[in-house]
């Protein structure tokens, strides 16, 4: 059955003047009342966060409304994200085991390879899988704002040799587990093992 067959465009033709005139008078009644500055604080994506709730306010919506299905979007493409990552799941899988694990970028390319084989039980891991310590540094670079919303920080820790640190964060914030303070100003793991060459 076609939209054809149904008479949709006829429809629609017909209800066109009333959409656009009510999509106008919403544009006009938000863009009075100016932007939610301060429900839109703590995304990103802050104007667009806070026009959204300008909008549903001016279609007798209250902001919290937008505020909740922006957080539930933006938390579905987040597990998206990690359920398409081989990477991913296995670093949840390891701080599901070991809340803190520290190592070289070698000795965690070993370890999550065997998380990914014997744990996962992802066959030969795919063509998704790193095919060395460096590219997997390179995939953690990617998927570390993905992971930091579901509570497992990684850091890039420098001393006398290259380390990389995962902790998974307490549900009350702190992480689970004794730390230790690693480097600051060091957000992206870097690319290199201690001794591997880049890309």
């Amino acid at each position: 059955m076609t939209f054809q067959r149904l008479g949709f465009w006829e429809e629609f033709s017909v209800a066109k003047p009333r959409i656009l005139g009510g999509m106008f008078d919403v544009l006009s009644r938000a863009l009075k009342t100016g932007p939610d500055k301060l429900a839109s604080a703590e995304f990103r994506m802050s104007d667009f966060a806070g026009w959204g709730c300008a909008i549903a306010r001016a279609m007798g919506e209250k902001p919290n409304a937008f505020i909740a299905a922006y957080r539930r979007n933006r938390e579905h493409h987040n597990e998206e994200a990690l359920n398409n990552s081989p990477v991913a799941l296995a670093v949840l899988e390891l701080v599901g085991q070991n809340s803190i694990w520290e190592g070289t970028p070698s000795e965690l390319y070993r370890r999550l390879t065997d998380v990914a084989r014997f744990e996962l039980h992802m066959a030969e891991h795919g063509s998704n899988w790193p095919k060395a310590p460096q590219f997997l540094t390179k995939r953690l670079n990617e998927i570390k704002p993905n992971l930091r919303r579901m509570g497992v920080i990684v850091s890039d820790a420098r001393a006398q040799k290259r380390t990389i640190r995962i902790e998974r964060l307490a549900a009350s914030g702190g992480i689970v587990g004794s730390v230790d303070t690693a480097t600051p100003g060091c957000d992206d793991v870097d690319a290199t093992d201690d001794g591997a060459e880049g890309e």
